[in-house]
């Protein structure tokens, strides 16, 4: 009798019995090619790691574990989502990273408690408009995909604190993300991206920016014009030549108080990086992790117009 209750309170998965109640199981690195419909009857069940195994798709039963608040189903070998993952409306943080993703469903959106999504290393092209549902979400990770574009409805991730979209195609970006009042870092680098909505001045919880890989030639006035308190962390064009840069900063930038901050970071990332000059190696940092904003006004101003003076004129 007791041996058949202890039978009734487990659940047998890949050869294990598994209390009903359990709370955590983690199956990485288990080389497992699908899950057995019993998942679905843990339904205490809470974190859930079935990273690193070989999942070519899961199953529907996945979406009964509604108590569920950490997934991980990373370096699998997916290429779409059941619908049912919509169910866990509990859940907090999912991976879907590295993984052979081609489309999103648009259940994701009722993923309303989601505060981290990772969904690096896919082939996504597009994403659905009903992750703008996701208003919970602090931290959303599409970097190394193939998207071109973005649904404006990334606009009301009012709690969104970290967007990354580097390595991927975008050509353009919607105004709405100047709503995204509580971004504090922003990652666009190495995309197609000509030019920046002016609408992302209005970012001013932005510290950290980059932008490196792109064929800017251009930047709007709302972000050259951002207060030290407001400025990035670490502003990036370095596809840009030096040249380029300084052309740019004596045409489009006058010096003032306001912008202090922000020539020195641009010359850190944009000139500092791009400049192999020997000759600057005597008694002008190049590293470029220098702190240079910490430098005097007149310091920073005559160390970058000594490059203009003297250097503007050898770049290519």
């Amino acid at each position: 009798m007791e041996d058949k209750r202890k039978t009734e309170e487990c659940v047998v998965i890949g050869g294990m019995q598994i209390r009903r109640d359990a709370k955590e199981l983690y199956f990485s690195h288990d080389q497992l090619t699908s899950l057995p419909a019993e998942l679905g009857n843990l339904t205490a069940l809470k974190v859930l790691y079935l990273n690193q195994n070989q999942l070519t798709s899961l199953s529907a039963e996945l979406g009964k574990l509604r108590a569920l608040k950490e997934l991980n189903l990373y370096e699998n070998q997916l290429t779409s989502l059941p619908a049912e993952l919509g169910n866990l409306t509990a859940l907090e943080w999912l991976d879907l990273g590295q993984k052979q993703l081609t489309t999103l469903p648009a259940e994701l959106g009722n993923l309303v408690a989601l505060k981290v999504l990772w969904l690096s290393e896919n082939q996504l092209t597009s994403l659905p408009a009903e992750l703008g549902n996701l208003i919970a979400l602090e931290k959303l990770y599409l970097n190394r995909n193939q998207l071109t574009s973005l649904p404006a409805e990334l606009g009301n991730l009012i709690a969104l604190e970290e967007l990354w979209l580097g390595y991927n195609e975008l050509t353009a970006l919607p105004a709405e993300l100047g709503k995204l009042s509580a971004l504090k870092k922003l990652r666009l680098n190495y995309n197609q991206l000509t030019s920046l909505p002016v609408e992302l001045g209005k970012l001013s919880a932005l510290k950290t920016l980059y932008l490196d890989g792109n064929p800017l030639k251009s930047l709007p006035s709302t972000i050259t014009q951002w207060t030290t308190t407001e400025c990035v962390e670490y502003f990036s064009i370095t596809q840009w030549t030096a040249k380029e840069c300084v052309e740019y900063f004596l045409t489009k930038l006058p010096w003032s108080e306001q912008n202090h901050q922000f020539y020195a970071l641009s010359i850190r990332r944009a000139i500092f990086t791009t400049l192999m000059i020997s000759s600057l190696q005597n008694g002008i940092p190049r590293h470029p992790e220098v702190p240079f904003y910490k430098l005097p006004k007149e310091i920073l101003y005559t160390v970058f117009h000594f490059i203009c003076k003297n250097y503007v004129n050898l770049i290519e």
